[in-house]
């Protein structure tokens, strides 16, 4: 008896062991099959955001009509937005104004707009020594928009807030802002910029001038002739005209694809000129 019931326990054991082993394949063999469940819907989703991408940017080349229904896709003027690679000498007052009109201590703002020119020229001087080293910058413009939290003085926090109305493209040419689609905060920027002795105007006068434009813009051609300007008010919108772009020449088309499957989306985005069809810029596949 003692042995047959040694032999049973024993095989008690051999059951409880192979249950285990058991059990530990059918969650190895889960754990592959979600990772494999992954790495399709993954797949998937990459292919067909990135064939649609192709598909508007080959629209865009041959200047067709797109659908803007599509719930997936977003297409928006670049050169709505202020493009901080393109900013020269005083023009820089429009991103610190921009950032100050976003709740940025004017210290600060000036401190991300020097050290961000810094940045971006190629000399070895420092515009606002000695906080950084010259030889820690980059000395080239921007190939990212993302650097900008390298710049001393940005941070997370004000990058959420502004990298909407900010672009890198195109990475060389002169500053051209959209008046037609530009942000009321961006306009505000750009001429309070234009202000002060040299132009014997106020930013009270810019203020009123950007009310003016954003009431005019929906009915018709933004011109001075059109909006009954004062004096001041006219000063500083023949000023702006410089960097004024009068037709949008890019386009920024973003594309987010989902996998039913899997849950696993995908989004991807490039930055298009639509009278070249020259695509600046295809970011990497982002995994949302």
């Amino acid at each position: 008896m003692r042995e047959r019931g040694s032999a049973l326990i024993v095989v008690l054991w051999g059951i409880v062991i192979l249950s285990l082993l058991g059990l530990s394949l059918i969650h190895y063999v889960e754990g592959e099959m979600l990772l494999m469940k992954r790495m399709v819907g993954d797949s998937k989703s990459k292919i067909s955001a990135v064939f649609a991408l192709c598909r508007i940017v080959d629209q865009i080349r041959k200047h067709q009509k797109i659908a803007d229904e599509d719930p997936d896709l977003k297409i928006e003027e670049e050169d709505r937005k202020i493009n901080i690679n393109a900013l020269l000498g005083p023009q820089h007052l429009i991103l610190q104004n921009f950032l100050e009109n976003h709740g940025i201590e004017e210290s600060q703002a000036r401190e991300i707009v020097g050290h961000l020119i810094d940045w971006k020229d190629a000399d070895q001087v420092t515009f606002l020594p000695p906080h950084q080293a010259e030889e820690s910058f980059k000395n080239a413009p921007l190939d990212h928009l993302e650097e900008l939290l390298l710049i001393p003085g940005m941070n997370l926090e004000i990058y959420q807030k502004v990298k909407q109305d900010l672009t890198i493209f195109p990475k060389q040419g002169p500053l051209r802002i959209r008046m037609e689609t530009a942000s009321p905060e961006i306009l505000l920027a750009w001429a309070e910029s234009l202000t002060g002795p040299s132009s014997n105007t106020s930013v009270m006068d810019a203020k009123s001038l950007v009310e003016k434009i954003i009431a005019h813009r929906e009915n018709g051609p933004i011109e001075a002739q059109e909006m009954s300007l004062i004096p001041e008010e006219e000063i500083i919108f023949r000023l702006m005209l410089s960097s004024r772009a009068r037709i949008s020449s890019l386009v920024s088309v973003e594309i987010e694809k989902s996998d039913s499957f899997s849950g696993w989306t995908t989004k991807v985005n490039a930055v298009v000129d639509h009278r070249t069809g020259a695509v600046y810029s295809q970011t990497s596949l982002d995994l949302l």
